[in-house]
């Protein structure tokens, strides 16, 4: 049977029984299909386009809008009852005590690399990141490296560009690598939306 007959089968099947209260679970259990697993349906809804540890930084008060952009952004791909199902996973996934303590010390890195994205101790000249990059033009970094330097004629990545940052244009010492004040900096900047 194909994926398309099922899901239309179970919307069929859903439908009214939403109507009635019964939910998408009861519909899709009388179908005769059971619902996909969490790891199913996050390889197949969410992890071909987005990295897990991304999906569970999500704020459980940001689910349900990411997940309604997603089917308008994808109209064929995710029904409205799949968007129901999907909400409670990811609602159950970020309820995990995992998922929270990785929210928790995400939220507090991207806090403290901001604070030092704005700091100019840093650096010897008194200016901090801020005073020549505004944070919205960090949006897709993460897309942006490695890059070709034309001044150094190979490609550079992101810690190499903070480094040349702090040290060319800051007048710093760089900062040692796996140094904590490195990855608050860049989960700060990869938190930017």
């Amino acid at each position: 049977m194909s994926t398309i007959f099922s899901i239309r089968r179970a919307i069929v099947i859903a439908i009214p029984l939403l109507l009635l209260g019964v939910g998408f679970a009861a519909a899709t259990a009388r179908a005769g299909e059971p619902l996909p697993t969490e790891d199913q349906l996050l390889k197949a809804k969410c992890q071909l386009c987005h990295e897990g540890h991304r999906i569970y930084r999500l704020k459980p008060a940001e689910i349900r809008p990411v997940v309604e952009r997603m089917r308008k952004l994808n109209p064929d791909w995710m029904t409205a009852a799949e968007t129901d199902h999907i909400v409670q996973v990811l609602a159950k996934l970020l309820d995990d005590p995992n998922a929270v303590t990785e929210r928790t010390a995400w939220d507090e890195a991207v806090e403290r690399g901001k604070k030092l994205f704005n700091n100019p101790d840093l650096g010897t000249t008194g200016k901090s990141c801020a005073s020549c990059h505004d944070p919205a033009g960090f949006k897709h970094v993460d897309q942006a490296f490695p890059k070709f330097s034309d001044k150094y004629k190979r490609f550079i990545d992101v810690q190499e560009w903070i480094d040349l940052m702090v040290t060319e244009k800051m007048k710093g010492t760089a900062l040692p690598p796996f140094d904590q004040r490195y990855l608050d900096l860049l989960l700060y900047i990869k938190s930017l939306k």
